[in-house]
C-alpha cells in the first residue's frame, strides 16, 4: 500500500518520512534497480530529499553504497563528505585509515 500511495502522490511535499542515509541503504528493500524511471521508490525519495539529487541522477551512476567488501564506516564517511557516486572517489578515499595516517606522518 505504501509503495502504491507513493506512486500516486506528489513527492515534493513532506508526507513521506525519510531517514539519514548511509551504508545501510545498500540493502534497502525499497530501492528499484530496474530502468523504469517513471516509478517512484522509497529509496529515491529518501536519497533525493537528503542529497538534493534527482532520481534520474541516482539511478544513472553507481553509488558508494554498492561498493563490495567495504567497511560501513568507510561508506558512511564518504557519504558525510557528499561523495555519493563512485565517480566522486579517489584512490585515497578507499585506503585503510592506518595507511592514510602513515602517509600523513611521513609528510610532517
Amino acid at each position: 500500500k505504501w509503495a502504491q500511495d507513493m506512486n500516486e502522490e506528489d513527492l515534493s511535499n513532506d508526507k513521506f518520512k525519510h531517514f539519514p542515509i548511509g551504508a545501510n541503504c545498500g540493502s534497502c528493500e525499497y530501492r528499484l534497480i530496474d530502468d523504469d524511471i517513471d516509478k517512484n521508490s522509497g529509496f529515491d525519495v529518501c536519497w533525493s530529499k537528503t542529497t538534493g539529487l534527482s532520481k534520474e541522477e541516482l539511478r544513472s551512476h553507481p553509488l558508494v553504497i554498492d561498493l563490495f567488501d567495504t567497511p560501513k564506516r568507510t561508506i558512511n564517511n564518504l557519504i558525510s563528505q557528499k561523495k555519493y557516486f563512485l565517480s566522486n572517489l579517489e584512490a585515497s578515499d578507499l585506503q585503510p585509515q592506518n595507511e592514510k595516517n602513515k602517509k600523513n606522518s611521513r609528510v610532517n
